[in-house]
Formats: structure tokens, sequence, C-alpha cells
């Protein structure tokens, strides 16, 4: 009898919804990331201080956040039975929703600490677009309609869209996260080591230049000129969510695109003659033989800042800026860190994010288009339509990604899937 009361609580609506949620979906990642394994290519980054400080952070998180929900909200932490009151103070106010991001932070702790690659390059971002997927498909919505806001200005989120003035520890606090998301894609991206045996990033003859040393200042003067820029011209909330989205933007864009694509860029050797060459040795000294460059991260910096002075603060210092930004991107090559095909990466992923509301309005009257349009053609007794085109466009690309993937082995069962 008492098994079978345990066995009806259990099966309740929010006993299951905890069950589910805090033993079975933790259990089929940390499942994954066993299967996953033996399979995973890229190099493992195992750090124990890291992984448990991630843990440590992520679980003082989400427990200090279920509490706050349930004495000063009312209720339970489960967004299928919401609390009756908004929460907005506390761990609240210090990110936006940090049950989801402590939990997402103690994944990537875990991976850390363990040294598992499935676990930090497929489980952990796994676990986030699943996170990303509930707040913005579901609790942003249920929020904005119950309480007409779907999260309070939080010290570690976005700053809001307005002309309000942006205090110091605002924008120093912006700095400290650019800062450290910059750091994170930079140095995650070397820690995978995609670079060993991928091609020379210097495809266009700049390879035989010897390694300039006057032009380390300019190099350098980016370590410079972009925190005095924003701490001093990002004045108001909306410049300063303008930087942080661009900065998001780009070098995420770019750690995908240092996975995807890598080339190396061997690091030339020089004797250092001057006070720039050992600035240099010294810039350089934490960096791999064969350090991740496509795209160059010291150019998209240059180009985010030189559009930020040109777009919010004037037209003549922005001119300058873009000079220096040009400038920088020459130095790049010339200190022997980049090729000219990391500058244009560079190039490519900044006109890309700066112009991301027209791409998107762009993509998305062509989605709409091929969705709305309707052609048929006649064959004897049969219809053919054009959308059938697009399916089985899908389907058999599908097909052939999965077989590629399963390998030769399993190309029967992917047939009978298929």
């Amino acid at each position: 009898m008492r098994m079978i009361q345990f066995f009806k609580k259990l099966l309740s609506g929010r006993c299951f919804y905890a069950f589910v949620f805090c033993v079975f979906i933790p259990c089929l990642l940390w499942s994954g990331a066993r299967a996953w394994e033996p399979f995973m290519k890229l190099e493992p980054i195992h750090s124990t201080a890291a992984g448990m400080t991630a843990v440590l952070a992520g679980a003082i998180l989400m427990g200090g956040s279920m509490m706050a929900l349930k004495k000063q909200g009312g209720g339970l932490p489960m967004n299928a039975f919401p609390p009756p009151r908004f929460v907005s103070s506390g761990f609240y106010g210090l990110v936006p929703h940090p049950i989801y991001v402590g939990f997402c932070l103690a994944c990537a702790g875990i991976s850390l600490w363990t040294g598992s690659a499935a676990g930090l390059y497929v489980m952990t971002p796994l676990a986030v677009m699943g996170c990303l997927a509930i707040v913005w498909g579901y609790e942003r919505l249920d929020l904005i309609r119950r309480f007409g806001t779907s999260a309070p200005p939080t010290l570690a989120g976005l700053p809001p869209n307005t002309d309000e003035p942006a205090g110091w520890h605002r924008r120093c606090t912006g700095l400290v996260l650019i800062g450290a998301f910059w750091a994170a894609a930079y140095y995650g991206g070397a820690l995978t080591r995609v670079t060993e045996g991928a091609p020379d990033c210097r495809v266009f003859g700049e390879s035989g230049n010897v390694v300039s040393e006057s032009a380390v200042w300019v190099y350098q003067s980016i370590y410079i000129i972009v925190p005095l820029v924003l701490l001093f011209f990002s004045n108001t909330c909306r410049r300063l969510r303008r930087m942080e989205v661009m900065v998001y933007g780009c070098f995420g864009l770019g750690l995908f695109l240092f996975l995807m694509i890598p080339f190396s860029c061997p690091l030339k050797e020089f004797q250092p003659e001057t006070l720039a060459g050992h600035a240099l040795l010294l810039d350089r000294r934490e960096l791999p033989d064969c350090c991740v460059a496509f795209p160059s991260f010291h150019v998209l910096w240059a180009l985010i800042t030189a559009f930020f002075v040109w777009r919010d603060v004037s037209r003549p210092a922005g001119i300058a800026a873009f000079f220096w930004a040009a400038a920088l991107a020459w130095s790049c090559v010339a200190t022997g860190m980049h090729g000219w095909l990391d500058v244009l990466g560079a190039l490519g992923v900044f006109l890309l994010v700066a112009g991301y509301r027209r791409t998107a309005a762009f993509l998305l009257k062509l989605a709409e288009r091929l969705a709305n349009s309707w052609t048929s053609w006649r064959f004897g007794p049969y219809r053919i339509i054009n959308h059938a085109v697009y399916v089985f466009l899908a389907a058999f690309f599908g097909y052939v990604l999965s077989t590629a993937l399963a390998g030769e082995a399993y190309g029967g069962a992917v047939a009978v899937v298929a």
C-alpha cells in the first residue's frame, strides 16, 4: 500500500516535474556524455580548479534562486506550476534566469572537472539550447502575460534599451563581462587544439615576411583603446547594450568558425632587439605554437570599437578610428600573429553581425516567399508540387549526413529508419 501511494505521489504533477528536471535530464546528459566520449575528436579541457569553481557557482546560483522563488515568490521553481509573485531581487537581480544559468554553468563545470570532451562540446551546448528554448519559447511569454515583463534589469545581463545614464558600476561590469566572454572564446578555442594539422592561414605570400617589431605598439594598442572607449563613451544604457550585443555576436560567431573552419597560424621565430620585440614575446608566451587565427579577434575588436565610435560618438572620430583599425589589421600581419585571410574573415564576421537586422529580414522574406510559393507539374495522372522537392532535399541530405556520421556498418539501419 505504501509503495502504491509512493508511486501515486511520484506521478503527481509537481513530483513528476521535479523528477524529470532534477534527476532524469541530468542523468540523460551524463549518459549521453559517456556514450559520445569515444567518438570525440576535439581535445578535452581538464581543469579541476576551474571545474570545481564552476560547479560551486552553479550550485549556489540554483540553490539561492530556488529559495528566493519559494520565500519571495510564494511557490516552487517550476514553470509549469509558477509562483504567484514576481521575484526581481537577490540572484534574480544579478543574472537573468539564474536557475538556468547555474545549471548550464554546472554542466560546463562537471565537464571541465572530469575532462569530458563530449560533456563540454556536446552535452553542455545541448543543455544551453534547451534552456534557451524553454525561456524564449515559453517562460518569457508567460511572464509577460502575467507580470508585464519577462525579466528585470540585472547587473550581469544586457542593459535596458533606454537612454538613461549607464553608471560606472554598469560600465565596469560590462567591461568585465565582455572581457570574460572574449577570453573564454579565444583561449577556449585555442585549448581545443583543432589547428593541429590544419592548413596555414598565410595564403597570400605573407609567410616569408619577417616579424616587424615596430608594428607591435599598434598591435598592442588595442589593450588600451578598447577599455577606454567602453568606459568613457558608452555612457548610456543603449550605447553599452549595442557594444555588448556586437561583442557577443562577433566573438560567438568567431568561436564557431574557430571550430568549424580551423586554420593554423604558426608563430614565427625571431630574436627580439627592441622593447617592442620583448613585449611581443610576452604577449604570445601563453599561446600554443599553432594558435587559432581565423578570424582575427584583434581585428574584430578594432572594427567593433571603430563602428561604435562612428555611430555613437562623432563621424570625424569614427573616421580616425577606422584608420586606426586598418593600421591594426596591418600590424596583425606584420607581427606574424595573423595572415590576411584572418583579417578578411574578421571583416566578414563583423559585416554579418553589424547588419544582423537586415540579414534576418532578408532571410525571413526569403523563407516566407519559399513557404508561400506553390507550383505543380503534371505527369499523366500524377501531380508533383514544388514542396515535395524541398522535402526530398531535406530528407536526402539528412540521410547522407546520418550515414556519414554513423559509418558504413550502420548503413542498413539508417536506410531502414529513412
